[in-house]
């Protein structure tokens, strides 16, 4: 079988292989493939027939979990009983993946 999806390293350094999100918590989530690169990002693809269809980047690493002690590395996924999704970091650390707060919100 060959790949629906692929790039070269002008774009990231490693393909790190996810999950078809189907969960609650992040409903513009719901049916798409969800993967990280090494570098630095989280992005989605519909995918039909074989197909790749519309990337999305959702979630840019710097803001979300590097710090001065972790790079902040996407090591892998895993998702929970409820089809949750969660990211694990290199150095150990787990996210699990919610829906950004409506804007305006404390």
């Amino acid at each position: 079988m060959l790949p629906v999806l692929e790039y070269d390293h002008t774009v990231g350094a490693a393909i790190i292989g996810g999950y078809v999100y189907r969960g609650q918590r992040v409903p513009q989530l719901n049916g798409r493939f969800v993967y990280a690169d090494f570098e630095g990002f989280i992005r989605s693809v519909s995918v039909e027939g074989g197909v790749a269809g519309e990337v999305q980047e959702h979630f840019p690493l710097g803001a979300l979990f590097q710090d001065s002690e972790n790079p902040g590395w996407i090591n892998s996924f895993g998702i929970d009983q409820d089809g949750e999704l969660y990211v694990l970091l290199w150095g150990g650390r787990v996210f699990r993946i919610e829906a950004a707060p409506p804007a305006g919100s404390p």
